[in-house]
């Protein structure tokens, strides 16, 4: 029996030895934690907050904020990259800075076939794809392309972005 006891005696011992290793461990890395926490807040104790800043817009700066939309086409387009001449009822409309709307507007009149004849030309050359996607972003970049490139000189940022709204095509003949 004395053997018995032995063994138990000892499988005793390594459990808790086993026990007290564990718990050592989980000390240690809970301490570790405690410190690193400390020395996070310690950290931005000593660096403080950002000073702060008293930004009052100016009416000029909120003036150039207000945008404006200016009608740019309306009108069928048609396109038969697909195989198939499908026509499209548009609106395309330019949103543009309140202080650069005259301007765009004059400007606008003033080339008022050439824009037509331009838009046209992005709408025929579209592929069949750029007519699927939901809010025609490919055909929109494009626009926006020619109309900064056209209204944007000088250093003027008059054109905000272009907005395209057009309805589902109409397949002509067979």
């Amino acid at each position: 029996m004395g053997t018995r006891n032995s063994s138990n005696d000892g499988k005793s011992t390594q459990a808790t030895a086993s026990v007290s290793g564990t718990f050592k461990v989980a000390a240690l890395t809970t301490a570790l934690l405690v410190g690193e926490a400390a020395a996070i807040v310690g950290l931005f104790a000593f660096v403080g907050r950002p000073a702060s800043t008293n930004a009052e817009p100016t009416m000029a700066a909120a003036e150039e904020d207000v945008v404006e939309e200016v009608p740019l086409f309306e009108g069928r387009l048609s396109n038969d990259r697909a195989g198939q001449v499908f026509v499209y009822d548009t609106d395309v409309y330019v949103q543009v800075r309140k202080g650069e709307a005259e301007r765009i507007r004059r400007e606008i009149e003033r080339s008022r076939h050439e824009l037509r004849a331009e838009i046209a030309a992005i709408w025929r050359s579209a592929e069949p794809a750029h007519f699927q996607e939901p809010r025609f972003e490919t055909l929109t970049a494009r626009l926006e392309a020619m109309l900064r490139d056209r209204f944007n000189r000088g250093g003027r940022q008059g054109v905000v972005k272009a907005v395209v709204v057009s309805g589902a095509g109409i397949r002509l003949g067979r």
